[in-house]
């Protein structure tokens, strides 16, 4: 058996920028100190962080994680309790800056679903499932 996952980290350019986005636009809240290479965030469950791409490299040994990536890597699905709080997140997120990919609609799965993009690129739904 594998382990449990307990830790999604972020690779991105900007931590100072990524984390107020996190942090204003969707309110996680800090955990720790923040610096210009890593920040984290209290979440149930598995631990939410950034660190800095060109950090990185110090850690794993390995300089491919300096170069700027390209395309999609992965999404952030943030689950709410009903189709108006996907709709208020996602307006609030919006007027604060956040990127819109597509407006709340209905999904062919059936789940109310927003998605946006923080300052990174990363994409994030946001969803119910009712």
């Amino acid at each position: 058996m594998l382990g449990r996952l307990d830790l999604i980290t972020l690779v991105v350019d900007d931590v100072q920028l990524c984390a107020a986005f996190y942090r204003e636009v969707l309110g996680f809240k800090p955990r720790g100190k923040f610096s210009n290479t890593y920040a984290e965030f209290e979440n149930d469950g598995v631990r939410f962080n950034l660190i800095r791409r060109a950090f990185l490299p110090s850690h794993t040994g390995d300089d491919s994680h300096s170069i700027p990536r390209t395309g999609q890597a992965l999404e952030l699905a943030i689950r709410l309790e009903n189709a108006d709080e996907v709709k208020a997140v996602y307006e609030r997120a919006v007027k604060l800056g956040a990127a819109t990919i597509s407006e709340p609609a209905m999904t062919p799965w059936g789940e109310p679903t927003a998605f946006i993009a923080d300052p990174d690129g990363n994409v994030i739904a946001l969803f119910c499932a009712e």
